[in-house]
């Protein structure tokens, strides 16, 4: 758990490290989106230690991704995401459970996220601006990550307030 320290000040609601490092490792984390960035988070929670993490994606590997995304063997063009992507991780920290998930993250049941201490959604720029960000689709698509971070490719859009894992 080196390298990583809470966010904000101290005071009584403030985590030591000790607790802070047990928390991480016993959370179960859904990470959408397995481009480049998405990539890289892996990489960093299984190294950091969680208990799991399962990856999210539904598109196709593309010649971009070949280039961008270091977990994606040569080869694995056509192939999905998120299950071209899982040997390299697994064998990043055996002691983490990543699992691969070729489905579509909206055809999910609202079920599905409950089972995740912690939830991560990428999504690329042209998209998040296509998207009426105050309409009720929206506000629904928001409350499903609402203790976490909805992220785009490469940029923080919108911080949503963080709750214990």
């Amino acid at each position: 758990c080196r390298g990583f320290v809470a966010a904000g000040g101290g005071g009584p609601q403030a985590l030591d490290r000790g607790s802070l490092c047990r928390r991480l490792r016993a959370s179960r984390v859904l990470l959408v989106g397995m481009k480049g960035l998405g990539a890289e988070v892996a990489k960093n929670l299984i190294l950091a230690g969680v208990k799991g993490l399962t990856m999210l994606d539904h598109q196709q590997v593309s010649q971009e991704d070949t280039r961008a995304q270091f977990l994606i063997p040569g080869g694995s063009l056509g192939r999905n995401r998120a299950e071209a992507s899982l040997e390299r991780a697994q064998n990043l920290n055996p002691m983490v459970d990543v699992k691969a998930d070729a489905g579509n993250v909206d055809t999910k049941p609202e079920e599905f996220f409950t089972q995740f201490d912690a939830r991560l959604v990428f999504c690329p720029l042209k998209e998040a601006l296509s998207v009426d960000w105050s309409g009720e689709k929206a506000a629904a698509a928001l409350k499903r990550t609402a203790p976490d971070y909805f992220l785009l490719q490469g940029k923080l859009l919108l911080p949503v307030p963080c709750s214990p894992f």
